[in-house]
């Protein structure tokens, strides 16, 4: 007894240009998705900072530090103030000792404010939901289809039939 497999792709060129084309929007919905988490919380992280500081003593330039570094060749984003502008600003995240001299017994912990931290708190759990939703909102627009010859057909639809949550119509041009 002998089994075969066959699979064939109809209408390659136009199929192959589909996938190319699913691979690019993916990887661009990502790292949009990946900088916005990350503006999200420099915004938040910003808020926080202004909330609790003194705005008679504040200069407000450790708020405008605060920054987005984002290189999409190694999709990551770090959020943080700019220590080249601040270099005080990790004492006022964690806090420090105030008071006396080095030897006085007159020494207090001031409490930092953690911004940063209270920024990632507020929107961790979303971070990896929101970009997970976005790129099943961009797989929405391709359907794979069994064709009459029995190949695989890739299409990228235009038009949403509803109630089966499936776009059909495609011509797979963008």
């Amino acid at each position: 007894m002998s089994f075969r497999f066959e699979l064939k792709l109809e209408g390659k060129a136009q199929s192959m240009f589909n996938l190319v084309n699913i691979d690019n929007k993916l990887k661009k919905t990502y790292l949009e998705q990946l900088y916005d988490s990350g503006v999200k919380i420099r915004d938040t992280a910003k808020l926080i900072l202004r909330s609790k500081v003194n705005p008679e003593y504040s200069t407000g330039l450790l708020e405008s530090s605060i920054k987005v570094a984002f290189n999409p060749n190694t999709p990551a984003v770090r959020v943080g103030p700019d220590m080249r502008m601040t270099d005080y600003a990790e004492w006022v995240e964690l806090g420090h000792k105030m008071g006396g001299g080095w030897a006085a017994k007159s020494q207090w912990w001031w409490e930092g404010h953690h911004y940063m931290e209270e920024s990632w708190l507020t929107h961790r759990d979303n971070i990896i939901p929101s970009i997970r939703i976005k790129l099943a909102d961009e797989l929405m627009h391709y359907t794979m289809e069994k064709n009459i010859k029995g190949g695989i057909s890739i299409r990228h639809g235009t038009e949403l039939v509803k109630g089966t949550g499936r776009f059909v119509g495609g011509s797979g041009r963008l």
